[in-house]
């Protein structure tokens, strides 16, 4: 029935899953379809500093990468047949941005901002043009504020006021519902495990993978210039992709955290933590130097590729050697696999795009890590809930094993065994202790005359006495047959003859109405009763005087160890 049931939840997330993606699909189709849209690519006038280039396609121009204090401006026509009710996009990148039409300014972006030190964002934004502008001067101005801004510049392109969102939106669906469904489960694991991230090993890889989630999600939004919805401020959206950016590393390190200290391999921990401790040093150095405007976000970015490219290469060996012995991160290696790939696509043509190679391209360059990235999470998931398998059937087992070794069959004491290790901790420890050993009179006899099962029921009678008496942080051990033990690892001030008094209560009450009584011989020691003892010694001392009261009870009684009435 459960396996059924597991099959049938599989079944709606894979439906789910794909319902999700058409619907994607369907509207990137309805939205090339989607009313008047207009790229504007032909025709431009380009001024680089004191370089002028006429009569140029923006598609395919390029030149040498811009510096902070550069200035470029190009200039065109509109389309003579531009109907009203349009709105034009253009791309902006680190760059003070003025658009001006028809000798008039439509749009400034960004001019106090930087005379303030602000880092200027980068990123789509769209501007409103006015009806009867058919066949304008258009004219924009940019002036760069970082190093290594762009080399080239995006057509602008322009769509009718109703429908702009809509078309742009549907050209780029599904990195959307990509990022959109890495937000939504990275909020959600995050915030459900957040609260047992540090009480459970399992909650701290789940919130790794939460947060991992959640970073390359924003990060995917804003690299597509999805995430005008959210917000139209440039600066914050530049904020949230260049931190989701750095942060990526963290949580796929903490992911393999407790792994790598129980592979306990010194270089392995010594590399993880310096590359932990190098990862949150830069996250707060670079988000101090923007705060002070001592430097920007951008300025980290070289630093920050080649500490991402040596975590991205130490994760790997860390799942590559865990394959060579057998384990697991099969299904990890894979995502890790597909968003290698991906990432290696993604840098052949931002090299190809940044130094002018002979490469097809569009104006704005695009990555599709974000399937990469998604992938690797879905991964990750399924590494978890495997490994989280793999390891509840061992600790079931270790369990199953523990218990038989370590917990008494017929009365759930301690074992022999379990005792003996308690023992060795106590010699470790050096806290003043007490060691109680009993003896049950007359088992023998009571399994002759009424049969092993009322000896047996006498035992566990006698074993559920020792738990109403003694507190539940003292060991309670069935040393064998009839012979019990209770271990005081903690006997400051405590008083020993007064246990041994409620116990007798309790035996006299449970005899009332048992045609086979309890009666039981003890002794106990202190180990401050020795000089320099250990517990083996405490505990041979109060197994004498628990055979000295045995012998007292039976001289008392005049009953025969061999053979007596079983009542007292």
């Amino acid at each position: 029935m459960k396996k059924w049931r597991s099959r049938i939840l599989h079944l709606l997330l894979f439906v789910f899953a794909i319902g999700l993606f058409t619907v994607g699909y369907l509207a990137t189709i309805k939205s090339k379809n989607a009313g008047y849209n207009r790229k504007l690519m032909d025709g431009w006038n380009i001024q680089i500093n004191d370089d002028l280039y006429e009569s140029v396609n923006l598609n395919e121009f390029k030149f040498p990468v811009t510096h902070k204090g550069d200035w470029v401006s190009f200039w065109g026509q509109l389309p003579n047949d531009l109907p009203d009710n349009v709105t034009m996009r253009i791309n902006m990148v680190h760059s003070a941005t003025r658009v001006i039409l028809n000798d008039k300014v439509l749009f400034d972006y960004g001019w106090e901002d930087y005379e303030k030190g602000e880092m200027l964002g980068f990123g789509t934004r769209f501007i409103s043009i006015p009806d009867g502008s058919a066949g304008g001067r258009l004219k924009i101005i940019m002036f760069v504020t970082e190093n290594n801004a762009f080399n080239s510049i995006s057509y602008p392109e322009i769509y009718e006021e109703s429908t702009g969102y809509m078309v742009y939106y549907g050209k780029y669906m599904v990195p959307f519902v990509v990022a959109i469904t890495l937000i939504a489960v990275g909020l959600c694991i995050a915030l459900v495990t957040f609260v047992l991230y540090f009480k459970s090993y399992y909650m701290e890889r789940l919130f790794s993978i939460g947060i991992f989630a959640l970073c390359i999600g924003c990060w995917t939004l804003c690299n597509y210039n999805l995430d005008y919805i959210f917000t139209d401020d440039l600066i914050v959206k530049t904020y949230v992709e260049y931190l989701a950016l750095y942060l990526l590393p963290f949580p796929i390190l903490m992911y393999f955290r407790q792994e790598v200290e129980k592979r306990d391999k010194a270089w392995e921990c010594f590399f993880l933590y310096t590359l932990i401790i190098v990862e949150v040093q830069l996250l707060l150095v670079a988000g101090a130097s923007q705060l002070f405007k001592w430097a920007h976000l951008s300025d980290f970015l070289p630093v920050y590729l080649i500490l991402l490219i040596v975590a991205v290469v130490f994760v790997c060996h860390l799942a590559i050697a865990d394959l060579r012995h057998g384990n697991t991160h099969k299904v990890l290696m894979i995502g890790f696999g597909a968003m290698i790939a991906v990432a290696l696509r993604d840098l052949v043509v931002y090299i190809a795009d940044r130094y002018r190679v002979n490469f097809p391209r569009n104006a704005e360059y695009r990555s599709y890590i974000s399937i990469g990235a998604l992938m690797l999470v879905v991964a990750l998931l399924v590494d978890f809930i495997l490994e989280m398998r793999r390891t509840l059937y061992k600790t079931a087992e270790t369990k199953f094993l523990e218990k038989i070794a370590y917990e008494d069959v017929l009365t759930g004491l301690s074992t022999r065994r379990k005792c003996e290790e308690m023992f060795e901790e106590i010699d470790k420890k050096g806290f003043q202790y007490i060691i109680y050993q009993f003896d049950l009179n007359n088992l023998k006899n009571t399994n002759d005359d009424f049969g092993h099962e009322s000896g047996d029921e006498l035992i566990v009678r006698f074993a559920n006495m020792l738990r109403k008496t003694f507190n539940s942080g003292e060991t309670l051990g069935r040393m064998g047959g009839d012979e019990f033990i209770v271990i005081v690892t903690d006997a400051y001030g405590y008083n020993a003859e007064e246990k041994t008094k409620i116990l007798q209560a309790y035996i006299d009450e449970d005899n009332e109405g048992n045609d086979i009584k309890v009666s039981t011989s003890y002794g106990y020691c202190a180990s401050t009763e020795l000089k320099a003892p250990t517990a083996l010694d405490v505990y041979k001392e109060a197994d004498k005087r628990m055979y000295k009261d045995k012998e007292e009870y039976y001289r008392r009684t005049g009953k025969n160890r061999r053979r007596n009435d079983t009542q007292n």
